[in-house]
């Protein structure tokens, strides 16, 4: 069968003998699918492939007739695992109506056209495999063997379980990373449990991950084996528009890739860091000096870098001049101590005043003020010359608008259900409100160097990986001071 990347073993009963690699197999049917098996090279043994037959043979007859670009669409929907991209796809429909589990026919006469619709009744059976050559196959135990060990959600309940799966091979500008960190974030909970509607089962979450490179590819210049690494919420962008161009890849113009449950290029739906490796393009990995611990970095790659670009792209880094931060969570301690590095004066807000020694003592704020409380929220209006907003609960903007100096700027970096506020808070006092998501390679990199210079670290509280169904729970609870960061070298086995 034309699928595998490595070596297969082939025995024929036509006397052939020994056929040594799946490309020297294919072509023993077909060159043309040789080339193909060339330009995916998916590792799926032939029990897998069966499988996936079966799969997509129930998504055709489920939505059929389709094209074969909406085949691919609704595979990938259906949360499909085990095709790597359209061509595999292809190849895998080719084999089917080979077997006669699949037909064809033209949307009207004379068109070129063509839809699929299954053509079998009842439920077909893929467990057989005959060839006028009665070739029998079994993968090398390189190719069959899943290179890559995680943790994963198979549907909405975000149970997260062990979970096999290989990476891509390592390409010339990659680099492969033993992971040895990954931060939780949000995100983790909103994909596990599909709040977004597009989650992809099985998913590997995860996007603040911390390690060491094990491998670089041969274009690979600013690292090395044993440097420590980090990788963010992306891991591909298109490298070319404006936005790439000048280091705001989150940003791309045809969209950055996230790093779990994204699309990639070849088609294949990324996985993160809650796993054993990664295998990324060097232009979005980190370099982490030698003299930051690894737990601590993991969380700057989503919530550190979130707040920092905001703040330097606002010039939040004016020595003297006054910050608040709304919200005391993973995004909201960094701010703080974004903004007393930087020498700004830093007022919390926060609706629980339990808080309030920790932002003291602990985090180092000069002030804390309840937001429910109407005498202390008015005891500060035009009082400041920034503020970074990093609740996702839904609240009032225009008491905080009527806080910020003439000129002041807000910047939303959460997510509520909705944002409101009167004109008037915008437009008296010529003030600025704006949002941000994470930021670009080069900014990322800058933080990542000017936490290390300043000795700037979040609090963490490190979990096992099979602590992390646990700790998503958690963290919907807000139950968390300020980040759980996954310790994968120790607990992932």
């Amino acid at each position: 069968m034309w699928f595998g990347g490595g070596a297969f073993r082939a025995s024929t009963s036509t006397g052939s003998g020994l056929i040594t690699s799946a490309t020297a197999f294919v072509r023993h049917f077909s060159r043309k699918r040789a080339e193909n098996l060339r330009k995916i090279n998916p590792k799926v043994s032939f029990p897998e492939a069966n499988s996936i037959a079966r799969d997509l043979y129930d998504v055709v007859k489920q939505h059929g007739p389709l094209t074969i670009s909406n085949a691919w669409v609704q595979a990938k929907d259906s949360g499909l695992s085990g095709l790597n991209s359209k061509t595999h796809m292809k190849i895998m429909l080719k084999w089917m109506r080979g077997r006669k589990m699949l037909k064809l026919f033209p949307n009207q006469v004379g068109s070129t056209k063509k839809f699929l619709l299954c053509s079998l009744p009842e439920d077909p059976k893929v467990t057989e495999f005959r060839t006028s050559t009665a070739v029998k196959l079994t993968m090398s135990s390189e190719s069959a063997n899943e290179n890559c060990l995680g943790y994963a959600a198979r549907d909405p309940s975000g149970v997260l379980s062990e979970y096999k799966f290989s990476r891509r091979a390592l390409g010339i500008d990659d680099i492969s990373i033993k992971i040895t960190h990954c931060g939780v974030c949000y995100a983790d909970v909103i994909w596990a449990r599909n709040k977004h509607g597009d989650s992809k089962y099985p998913l590997v979450p995860g996007h603040e991950i911390a390690g060491i490179v094990k491998e670089v590819g041969s274009n690979v210049h600013r690292f090395k084996v044993g440097d420590h690494i980090g990788v963010g919420t992306y891991v591909n962008s298109c490298r070319d528009c404006e936005y790439c161009n000048e280091g705001f890849e989150v940003h791309c113009a045809k969209g950055s890739v996230y790093t779990f449950n994204g699309v990639d290029a070849d088609g294949t739906i990324t996985k993160g860091g809650y796993s054993s490796h990664i295998v990324v393009h060097e232009r979005y990995c980190f370099k982490i000096p030698d003299n930051y611990p690894l737990a601590s970095a993991a969380p700057l790659l989503c919530a550190g870098i979130t707040v920092y670009a905001p703040m330097k792209r606002h010039k939040m880094n004016q020595p003297g001049k006054s910050l608040g931060v709304i919200g005391l969570g993973g995004l909201g301690h960094m701010a703080v101590k974004f903004g007393k590095a930087f020498g700004l004066h830093v007022t919390v807000f926060s609706t629980s005043v339990s808080k309030k020694e920790e932002a003291l003592s602990q985090l180092g704020a000069d002030k804390f003020v309840v937001s429910s409380d109407q005498e202390q929220m008015m005891a500060l209006v035009k009082s400041l010359d920034f503020l970074i907003d990093t609740a996702s609960g839904d609240h009032p903007f225009d008491p905080y608008m009527a806080l910020l100096k003439t000129g002041g700027t807000l910047v939303l970096v959460g997510f509520p259900s909705e944002v409101k506020f009167s004109p008037a808070s915008l437009n008296l006092g010529m003030k600025t409100i704006s949002g941000s998501l994470t930021g670009g390679t080069k900014d990322t990199q800058e933080m990542i160097d000017f936490c290390a210079a300043h000795e700037i670290h979040p609090m963490i509280e490190i979990i096992p990986i099979q602590y992390a169904t646990e700790a998503l729970e958690r963290l919907v609870k807000k139950d968390v001071k300020y980040r759980f960061v996954i310790d994968i070298e120790n607990s992932l086995k």
